[in-house]
């Protein structure tokens, strides 16, 4: 068996995208978010978590270890399906036969392949543990990133019972570990009140402004989803010597729509309008947010006077 690879990001970052693009090119089996509490129960207590690059942590190793043997056995993480979207009680009938519908496309992608070979596992709930990560396994990772007004902007505009602003804060904050890291590190509380903007704005620093930190140290790699949008002829090749894939995705390919994208961009083709689609969708003071809020953790990757990153962001190793 080849190498595991990993994708990581923040949920809305556009990993999904990228998984699917590398792995169309490269022939490769995809593992799911396997860190969804929901799709894989198993996982509830570690997604989110924030673990020391040099911690001994053997209930997450061996969960991981399954993760990357390729037999874990999983409707969320092998074919995309979530079994509480079955619920009757909970659902009308059209929500559910929308489900099953989209259920059957995915089984009839992903189960009757058989000229599939190698891992490629996608994360959106490991980025406070990607030194461990990298640490353990020695696998090549790319880190995925993506403007936090774009992030905040399609965050505010999906359901609140996936993505509500206060849940997706209170997992950090309720976490003993990352709420002193954050205060020592930062010097922001996050138990200070916030709006809904400002709390989705504060997890895109949580779980990107350490990363990429990190990453220099660990020696994984980072790429910008806009970069990866605008310079697709350079990026994506970087991306693939990083990960020791010898293919990159076609055009035809990365115009295709992600199975994670919004309604209103399936059959579009990205444009620089598109990547600042964000400025029409969020209100001024949501935009301001924003600003203060990478202000507070001193983050200069990207700025709400521009979509594209302020400064690259290099592959290491490319």
């Amino acid at each position: 068996m080849t190498t595991p690879v990993i994708i990581a990001g923040s949920g809305r970052s556009g990993t999904t995208w990228v998984l699917d693009s590398l792995a169309e090119a490269n022939r490769m089996r995809t593992v799911f978010e396997p860190l969804h509490p929901v799709g894989v129960p198993a996982a509830s207590r570690f997604a989110h978590r924030y673990i020391r690059p040099e911690a001994q942590e053997p209930e997450l190793r061996a969960f991981m270890d399954r993760v990357f043997s390729g037999n874990m056995r999983s409707l969320w993480a092998n074919y995309r399906i979530r079994p509480d979207r079955f619920n009757p009680l909970r659902h009308g009938p059209i929500p559910i036969y929308l489900h099953i519908r989209k259920s059957m496309q995915l089984l009839r992608k992903y189960v009757f392949r058989r000229d599939l070979s190698g891992l490629i596992v996608k994360f959106i709930r490991a980025n406070l543990m990607l030194p461990w990560l990298a640490r353990q396994y020695g696998f090549p990772i790319i880190l995925v990133v993506r403007h936090p007004c774009a992030v905040v902007a399609s965050r505010l505009n999906l359901s609140p019972a996936d993505w509500s602003a206060e849940k997706a804060l209170a997992r950090y904050r309720d976490d003993k570990s990352v709420y002193e890291l954050i205060g020592e590190r930062f010097g922001v509380d996050l138990a200070m009140p916030m709006s809904a903007a400002s709390a989705l704005s504060c997890v895109w620093c949580i779980e990107n402004v350490l990363p990429l930190e990190w990453a220099a140290r660990e020696n994984y790699g980072v790429v910008a989803y806009e970069s990866l949008l605008m310079h697709p002829e350079t990026e994506w090749w970087r991306v693939a010597r990083h990960l020791g894939l010898e293919k990159i995705p076609t055009t035809e390919l990365l115009a295709a729509p992600s199975q994670q994208s919004a309604l209103d961009m399936r059959g579009r083709e990205f444009t620089p309008e598109h990547i600042e689609r964000w400025r029409t969708q969020l209100r001024p003071d949501a935009i301001d947010a924003v600003a203060d809020m990478m202000a507070r953790f001193g983050s200069d990757l990207y700025s709400v006077d521009s979509a594209m990153p302020a400064r690259s962001v290099a592959v290491a190793g490319g």
